[in-house]
């Protein structure tokens, strides 16, 4: 026997041990009466009956083994076939109200709170994933011909500053480019008060044209300013941090030649990342741009990181039925690493205030929705009822409930199974049979049979 089907059984077990408890301390009352299912008892002038519970029929005066109630003449009720139905016909169908003494209740975990108005923060939870935020990434690339001189950063992971040296590079045409920016320049000095405008007008533009090529080669002013400071040219060109971040690829190596165009380093910026989660289709309708989004790793417990999402992807996984959206999460300290698995909880909704009634209290058959209520001390009635979209701990109340009513918010498992066995509606087709001739439990949960 496998261990689910062992830990079925025990859960089955635990649940008869305590329904054979409940019904233990009730059965012995009832040896005195006979009874029969609500709805088709028979009135009999000389009998007695319980005007809630009338399957309860004696010969003379006393109280009702149910709920205490003082007996009457079964002619003073009207007969079903009078059309005044009794109080039992109002409940959902297959079930009976469930009677139990405080010590049952206790015995059973029955526990009970009020219907109330409460602030709703619906909220959805999704696996989620760290990556790079695209729009911080950037690339240190060769902009001349030529071979690296120096590296400053020399690893994978390296932290760089924008602005700051990364290495050189010797190119023999940034070399030529700037003797003839000096020589430009000096004949523009030369030229300056010449009488010729042409002559002056033709070093002028030499001189820019030659200063715009060495801008597009990546030479800085302040290194055409030391240029012409110096008066001489620069060998080895300094290759320059394009931003803040960390080196995520090192892909150069010093005296290696490169041609204009080529990669040496990718720089990430972690100061701020993504999280990109999946939503399934059905919660799509809650999501909105702007929303925040709360995010949690066991890396670091009681540690919450907030954002919001920043964009919805315009297609649909077929496989998963979910859609992936994209969250900006600040990083200080840059303790969310790209690739880590996180929960992304998305906040739908904000302190809509309604009449609500706890999750704990909602049995959900999937065709219906049943809550006991505590109709007197210790009397539980299945009612059927009508709820919204799950908030929190709290289902927002549609109709079927009213506020101050108390509800089981525990034991609601043992209360259903005894309402079907006291109302005859539950039968041996709840349970299978598996192959070894053991009984098991049918696909469905036991005791919300018939619902």
């Amino acid at each position: 026997m496998g261990t689910k089907n062992q830990t079925t059984i025990r859960v089955l077990a635990g649940a008869a041990v305590a329904l054979i408890a409940i019904y233990g301390v009730t059965a012995q009352p009832w040896k005195h009466f006979t009874s029969q299912p609500a709805g088709e008892t028979q009135v009999v002038a000389d009998h007695y009956t319980c005007p809630m519970h009338l399957q309860i029929k004696q010969d003379g005066p006393g109280s009702c083994p149910i709920c205490g109630m003082d007996l009457v003449k079964a002619s003073t009720l009207k007969s079903a076939d009078t059309g005044a139905a009794p109080a039992a016909a109002n409940l959902p169908e297959g079930l009976s109200e469930v009677t139990l003494s405080p010590e049952q209740q206790v015995l059973a975990n029955v526990k009970t709170e009020a219907v109330a108005v409460h602030a709703l923060h619906r909220s959805l939870t999704s696996p989620g994933r760290i990556t790079y935020d695209e729009t911080r990434l950037a690339q240190v690339t060769a902009r001349v011909n030529g071979r690296i001189e120096r590296l400053y950063v020399n690893s994978t992971g390296a932290t760089v500053v924008k602005g700051r040296p990364m290495g050189t590079i010797y190119s023999p045409d940034v070399v030529a480019t700037m003797e003839e920016y000096l020589a430009a320049r000096k004949s523009h000095q030369d030229l300056k008060d010449n009488p010729y405008p042409d002559l002056v007008e033709s070093a002028e533009s030499l001189l820019v044209a030659t200063r715009q090529r060495l801008k597009l080669w990546g030479i800085t002013d302040a290194q055409i300013a030391h240029l012409e400071k110096t008066g001489k040219a620069t060998l080895a060109l300094e290759l320059l941090a394009p931003q803040s971040g960390v080196v995520t690829k090192k892909l150069v190596q010093p005296g290696q030649y490169v041609k204009e165009g080529d990669v040496l380093y990718d720089v990430a910026d972690l100061s701020q990342v993504w999280v990109e989660a999946d939503v399934f289709e059905a919660d799509m309708r809650d999501v909105r741009l702007g929303q925040t989004v709360e995010v949690t790793t066991p890396s670091y417990p009681g540690k919450t990181f907030r954002g919001r999402i920043s964009f919805v992807y315009p297609f649909l996984n077929a496989e998963s039925r979910t859609v992936k959206v994209r969250a900006t999460i600040p990083n200080p300290g840059q303790r969310l690493k790209p690739d880590m698995f996180v929960t992304a909880s998305l906040v739908t909704a904000h302190g809509a205030e309604q009449l609500a009634v706890p999750a704990s209290a909602v049995l959900d058959t999937g065709r219906r929705k049943l809550v006991y209520v505590e109709a007197a001390p210790g009397v539980f009635r299945p009612r059927e009822v009508s709820l919204g979209a799950k908030a929190e701990a709290y289902y927002p109340v549609i109709s079927g409930l009213a506020a101050g009513e108390n509800v089981a918010v525990s034991g609601g498992f043992l209360l259903d199974a005894a309402s079907q066995i006291q109302s005859g509606s539950m039968t041996s087709t709840d349970y299978g049979q598996s192959t070894a001739g053991e009984a098991t439990p049918a696909p469905h949960a036991p005791g919300h049979e018939g619902h």
